[in-house]
């Protein structure tokens, strides 16, 4: 596989720079909450070198968020966490940018903070939002003070299920929060020509963060471009706006591209870590080790703004279920306001904290009652076609032989070989995001492929994944695909770098694609194009994982005669070879596996030999390597092979 560029190949968001580009810095609260009494940026914009400085009195009074929009770009009047934006400068170096932020003065008042969620959760809590009930949300969140959202699952009666139980075990776990640690800092570069604005941004969302801009710079999505140059690590921690639009803003108003890349202080206390989380669950068991109950809440600090919160309450609920056969179920996950740095996502949201308590009780269970930790979990785990806690109907489950599989790997049977050492097993299950995913693929003239797609590779392997997936269903090397990828003027839309979904997505839309792109070359070889030939011989289709939309277009593809000689064309391959002579064949492919020999041969001289004799189809215009592609990929389909093919560029006869 190919990058386009050598830009998309080896330059991260870290390393990149525009000419004339400005250093931007962003001032950030001391307090974790108080009332901003005074702000001065006076001295800040007399510093030698120093561009421009902007506040809350700068930009559009909005607030963004993903399920609920409570934050601001700057604070105004209440900072709620130590660590939140209040200003922003932009200079000619960082050692100016520094001293312009170290010039700031800011006076605040005291308020009193929430830090934990027990204090969150009591009655008579301060809320870290006053105004709650005014914020924009998603309509079915439960929303109430300090919890910005209640999800709950409901399954059967618990009361019935603690009757029906020999044993009932109560707990409680915690978690902290965890920053995700990748390699390289949030960092963004804006540059505005003509009204719009491009920003190159390691995000991981692109089309995401062009909806998020275009909320906060009060302007079209269409006036924003959004490309992603290499990643160095997101995990999920680089999903949502981090300092892009600072760098936007910075940028509008000094007139010279700004960039913008958070230090490790930043990272620590402004940016998207885990969400720490309370975690009680209640669970009530037979003597034989049936599960009959459980009651679960978990508790997730989001920090002082919603965030992914919302989301990751509502996944947990799952999560905290588990893949067992639990006939009664009551389980909520609660999203809570507090004075700490907003929280985000971090590989599978929610999973790590919840499953780990659900698994630490199973243990827990197994030991009381006896039983190997094994055999409790088989004993309960769910089937195929068993019911999820939300109705789903499961297939293809292979549960128990990845616990039989895994026990058998690490032998389980001599679990404590020795005093102080042992050996654990604990199973979980995760969903996958949804959400669209087109590509747009195109066969050039020379027989590469190009495959262009709005995802975001940050280091999973996901595009040359998806790219594999391509070359396999159109029968090309990978090597002879190039790829361009997340760029939101160019490529078509993705749903992000996200929960799991991108080489499936992505994967699935390539192979739509090329269903769809074979198809077409055949239906246009029966029906012949109307329009007339163009000169490059290129085949393009565009697809989506949702089917919302398909559009083609064809190129070079003609000769209603085609698809009925080739049918044939196996057959009389070699009759072909003596009457027209091998040389004119051998010009045209430069490698082939021997025992295709003689269709691929057959096929070269048919596309020659209808070049030469049927003039009248314009097609002393139509490229030669173009229409040998179409009727190798043809014929690889038809027999369920597929062939190397790298041919010379080849004039059309007599052109």
């Amino acid at each position: 596989m190919r990058r386009a560029t050598a830009e998309e190949q080896k330059a991260y968001a870290a390393d990149f720079a525009l000419p004339g580009m400005l250093c931007g810095k962003v001032f950030r609260s001391a307090e974790a909450h108080a009332r901003l009494v005074k702000l001065d940026t006076g001295k800040a914009s007399r510093i030698p070198g120093v561009r421009a400085v902007i506040t809350a009195a700068d930009v559009a009074d909005v607030r963004y968020g993903a399920a609920v929009k409570d934050e601001p770009v700057f604070a105004s009047d209440i900072v709620r966490y130590r660590g939140q934006a209040v200003a922003a400068v932009a200079a000619i170096s960082l050692e100016a940018a520094e001293a312009a932020i170290a010039a700031i003065e800011a006076v605040y008042e005291p308020l009193p903070p929430v830090f934990d969620l027990a204090a969150a959760l009591g009655p008579g809590a301060p809320l870290v939002h006053e105004g709650w009930q005014s914020y924009v949300a998603i309509p079915i969140l439960q929303r109430d003070g300090n919890v910005c959202n209640r999800a709950r699952i409901i399954c059967g009666d618990v009361e019935r299920g603690w009757a029906e139980a020999d044993r009932i075990f109560e707990h409680r776990f915690t978690t902290a929060m965890v920053h995700q640690g990748y390699t390289e800092p949030r960092a963004a570069v804006a540059s505005w020509d003509s009204g719009q604005v491009t920003v190159w941004s390691n995000t991981q969302l692109p089309f995401d963060l062009q909806s998020t801009l275009a909320e906060i710079l009060a302007i079209a999505p269409s006036k924003i471009r959004v490309i992603v140059p290499g990643v160095g690590g997101g995990f999920g921690g680089k999903l949502r706006v981090g300092v892009e639009h600072f760098a936007a803003l910075l940028a509008k108003k000094a007139g010279r591209p700004v960039k913008i890349m958070t230090t490790g202080e930043e990272e620590l206390t402004a940016a998207y870590p885990r969400q720490g989380t309370l975690i009680e669950l209640k669970t009530g068991v037979t003597r034989d080790g049936r599960l009959t109950a459980r009651q679960g809440r978990i508790y997730f600090d989001t920090g002082a703004f919603a965030g992914s919160g919302p989301g990751v309450a509502s996944v947990a609920t799952m999560v905290l279920a588990g893949p067992y056969r639990t006939p009664n179920l009551f389980l909520e996950g609660y999203a809570v306001y507090t004075n700490k740095t907003n929280c985000g996502s971090y590989r599978a949201p929610s999973g790590p904290q919840a499953n780990f308590a659900v698994e630490s009780q199973m243990d827990i269970i197994a030991d009381a009652l006896g039983i190997d930790p094994l055999e409790l979990r088989l004993r309960n785990i769910v089937r195929e076609g068993d019911e999820g806690p939300t109705g789903q109907v499961l297939t293809a489950v292979g549960l128990e032989e990845c616990l039989l599989k895994v026990a058998e790997a690490i032998r389980w049977n001599d679990r404590r070989p020795a005093p102080g050492r042992g050996k654990g097993i604990a199973c979980g299950w995760w969903t996958t995001t949804g959400g669209s995913s087109g590509v747009y693929v195109k066969i050039n003239p020379d027989g590469t492929v190009a495959l262009n797609t709005g995802a975001v590779e940050i280091g999973t392997g996901a595009l040359t994944g998806a790219a594999q997936v391509l070359a396999e269903e159109l029968g090309v090397d990978l090597t002879d695909i190039s790829v361009v990828s997340a760029d939101t003027f160019s490529t078509p839309f993705d749903f992000g770098a996200q929960g799991s979904r991108t080489a499936f997505a992505v994967g699935n839309a390539c192979r739509a694609a090329a269903a769809d792109l074979r198809r077409m070359l055949f239906a246009q070889a029966l029906m012949g194009w109307s329009g007339g030939w163009l000169s490059d011989g290129s085949v393009s289709a565009i697809d989506t994982t949702d089917e919302l939309r398909t559009a083609y277009t064809v190129f070079g593809i003609g000769f209603a005669a085609i698809s009925v000689i080739f049918i044939l064309l196996n057959a009389h391959a070699l009759r072909l070879a003596d009457r027209i002579g091998l040389n004119a064949g051998e010009r045209i492919f430069t490698r082939m596996r021997r025992q295709d020999w003689c269709e691929q041969v057959g096929i070269c001289l048919l596309s020659i030999a209808l070049a030469r004799w049927l003039p009248m189809w314009n097609v002393l215009e139509f490229s030669a390597p173009g229409m040998i592609y179409m009727l190798n990929a043809a014929t690889g389909w038809i027999s369920g092979r597929h062939y190397r093919r790298e041919f010379a560029r080849l004039s059309a006869p007599g052109a």
